[in-house]
């Protein structure tokens, strides 16, 4: 007769009861959850609750910072218990876990608020520190994007982190800055010339004009052609060159007066670095106050007026000046037939005061204007009451 072995008979009690337990934790994992049929309105969370408990035998554990004083309404039809949960707690500060047959209730934390910074700065020629209107600013990681205004400056506010951003204007090469923001951020930049170009075709100096453009009826006239453009005994002039846009007439042959889509020409803005000028007429209308020299941006406006500079019937005409050269001495000296002109511009003090400037920027520069534009009649009057005066008193003297 063979002995049993008393350890083999434990091993064997001890598997048995393994499958045993796996198999009722199988059979009770593959139990289908309660499927609920609800019809209420306007009742409380914790009325609802108490309903649920009685329908499912599933009893919920919460603390008192967890509120069930809200309203619901709920229409359901055989529903599973998770599906009637979510649309129980959908929008409420309440999150729920199912643990056997309880049903855990905790309150859910609150978003943190993210925090936001405002970069901003000045975007500036590297060569001569001159303002670059319109120059483009792109942050790709949130897609928000911006300008300079009129006197080169511009701002953008982020979220907190970190901030990927891209500065690019015609003409100059592209810079790309990665920032980590925590507080507010003064980030100047200068950029270099870049006129090196691969072989293109030019299909239009004006792509994007009229109505293809973002902003209807502004039409920005280049400094070349306005120092090109034919006037009276060869001097260049802003009014002149404006009079011969589309829908513009000069009225009086020779006269500086505008009359923009039939208005009159006391019905047009004009801005001298954001400044109105009410009188913008030299030498009996014959020229503009206006020196080209000395004139970095025009603009017009025949329609569609930006709310920055109120209401007008015919037209706004904004002049930006030149900020001065910040690092270079240069000049030019014109003599005409009628005018003279003296234009001198470099650093007074380097790096921190231009000359001309009417319009650096408060916070960077201070302003020394030197422009001189006199009459030839008047200089010959001055020269020969000049003369006559030493030939009076040489009279005299002798």
């Amino acid at each position: 007769m063979r002995k049993s072995n008393p350890d083999f008979h434990h091993i064997r009690s001890y598997i048995l009861m393994c499958v045993v337990s796996l198999t009722f934790s199988t059979i009770y994992a593959q139990t289908p959850e309660p499927k609920l049929t609800l019809k209420l309105q306007n009742t409380s969370l914790s009325e609802v609750i108490r309903q649920i408990e009685q329908d499912t035998g599933f009893s919920f554990i919460y603390g008192e910072e967890v509120k069930l004083d809200h309203k619901v309404s709920l229409n359901v039809q055989k529903k599973p218990l998770r599906e009637v949960l979510n649309l129980l707690f959908a929008n409420k500060p309440i999150s729920y876990k199912i643990t056997g047959k309880h049903i855990l209730l905790q309150k859910t934390p609150p978003k943190p608020v993210s925090r936001k910074f405002t970069v901003s700065g000045y975007v500036t020629d590297g060569a001569s520190a001159e303002t670059l209107i319109g120059a483009n600013i792109l942050e790709s990681r949130h897609h928000q994007g911006t300008t300079t205004n009129p006197y080169g400056f511009y701002s953008i506010t982020l979220p907190e982190g970190e901030a990927r951003l891209s500065f690019s204007y015609l003409g100059y090469t592209g810079q790309q800055h990665v920032l980590n923001l925590t507080a507010d951020t003064l980030l100047n930049i200068r950029m270099k010339d870049n006129n090196m170009l691969q072989e293109v075709v030019i299909v239009s100096d004006k792509a994007e004009s009229g109505v293809m453009a973002t902003q209807m009826g502004a039409s920005e006239i280049p400094m070349t052609q306005i120092k090109n453009t034919p006037s009276i005994l060869g001097e260049a002039d802003v009014m002149k060159a404006i009079q011969l846009m589309p829908g513009v007439q000069a009225g009086m042959e020779g006269s500086a007066g505008l009359y923009v889509r039939g208005g009159g020409p006391d019905q047009n803005l004009i801005l001298l670095d954001g400044v109105p000028v009410y009188n913008v007429d030299h030498l009996l209308g014959f020229f503009s106050v206006f020196t080209p020299e000395a004139v970095k941006k025009v603009t017009l406006f025949k329609s569609s007026f930006p709310a920055r500079f109120g209401g007008r019937l015919s037209s706004v005409i904004d002049v930006r000046t030149n900020d001065g050269d910040m690092k270079n001495y240069h000049g030019v000296v014109s003599v005409g037939l009628l005018t003279s002109k003296i234009n001198f511009e470099g650093p007074a003090v380097r790096t921190s005061t231009c000359w001309p400037n009417p319009s650096c920027p408060k916070t960077r520069n201070t302003v020394i204007t030197f422009l001189m534009s006199m009459p030839r009649s008047t200089i010959s009057s001055l020269i020969a009451a000049a003369c006559s005066s030493v030939h009076t008193m040489a009279k005299t003297i002798l």
